[in-house]
């Protein structure tokens, strides 16, 4: 036992070699997902004798884990997460997380990955100090947006939202922004408060992941929708 513990030992310092101390891990909360950046350790290639990165790792299937002080990915019984290493390169692994589970990580500041490679089922793990999480993207929160003209003179904005994080129980002010001889203007879209229409913006739906039109309604905003209007007809 302990001859063999002494030969795993060896071959695990060998392997823990293949990627730097500087890898790190950056979140999208856009859509709950996790990339592990793992980057080749610096002096790779002048490691020359029993180099087994090089020699018996390239096109192996390698398996990786994310652990937290009190959570890992993935989680008990759900796929394993893995990867085909290529040596020299900088490999992401990304890890799907649910909301919960994102919101649960999102303000800690370290953790650890394991990885299992199938040469000797060798385990090495490595200290992650450095994470960054791109909490809000604006230009990532709506996937399709497209203007529609009502017949009762309101203007409707349809939209395909992403998962973005935004709390609308919070005070929220949402705008049509639009330019008119380099100047920007503004219409304010007020929430619905009756007969709203399904995924409308309005006070009891403060998911923006549900909400798929936004109003502007006629009889809340006549002068500013008008000069839109005028606005449009002259420079689409």
């Amino acid at each position: 036992m302990i001859i063999t513990y002494t030969l795993l030992s060896s071959v695990s310092s060998s392997f823990s070699e293949c990627f730097s101390s500087k890898s790190y891990i950056q979140g999208n909360s856009l859509t709950n997902q996790v990339n592990l950046h793992l980057v080749p350790f610096e002096r790779l290639q002048l490691i020359t004798n029993e180099n087994l990165c090089e020699m018996y790792l390239p096109g192996k299937t390698v398996v990786a884990q994310l652990h937290y002080d009190d959570i890992s990915f993935p989680k008990p019984g759900q796929d394993e997460v893995n990867f085909v290493y290529r040596f020299n390169s900088e490999i992401v692994v990304t890890f799907q997380l649910s909301d919960s589970d994102y919101s649960h990580i999102i303000d800690k500041h370290s953790a650890m990955y394991e990885l299992w490679y199938d040469v000797n089922l060798v385990k090495v793990n490595n200290s992650i100090n450095t994470i960054e999480h791109v909490k809000y993207n604006g230009t990532n929160c709506l996937k399709e947006i497209s203007l529609k003209y009502t017949i009762y003179e309101d203007l409707d904005i349809v939209v395909a939202p992403n998962s973005c994080n935004i709390d609308f129980t919070h005070s929220v002010s949402i705008y049509l922004n639009y330019v008119v001889d380099n100047q920007n203007e503004q219409i304010q879209i007020q929430p619905c408060s009756s007969n709203c229409v399904e995924g409308q913006y309005n006070a009891s739906s403060l998911i923006f992941k549900d909400i798929t039109v936004y109003r502007i309604k006629k009889a809340q905003a006549l002068i500013e929708l008008q000069e839109f209007y005028s606005h449009y007809i002259n420079d689409r």
